[in-house]
């Protein structure tokens, strides 16, 4: 498991351990949308991970922010 410092010019950051959180500090939280659910990563951690099923109702929406854009 990474446990080094978040990179310089990180926008977002989504360990997906259960939730949609942005762990980068500029709160561009997610919304889980459907029935995206916890399950336990390849480490064996339970909630390290989100299992994506493939239907596409369910997904992670991140509302629209300038953060986000590109700057020209």
């Amino acid at each position: 498991v990474y446990s080094g410092a978040i990179c310089d010019g990180l926008l977002a950051h989504y360990k997906l351990d259960g939730n949609a959180t942005d762990a980068s500090g500029n709160n561009l939280h997610g919304t889980i949308n459907g029935t995206l659910t916890g399950t336990t990563d390849r480490f064996g951690i339970a909630n390290g991970a989100m299992h994506f099923d493939g239907n596409p109702s369910n997904f992670i929406e991140v509302a629209d922010n300038t953060l986000l854009r590109p700057v020209n």
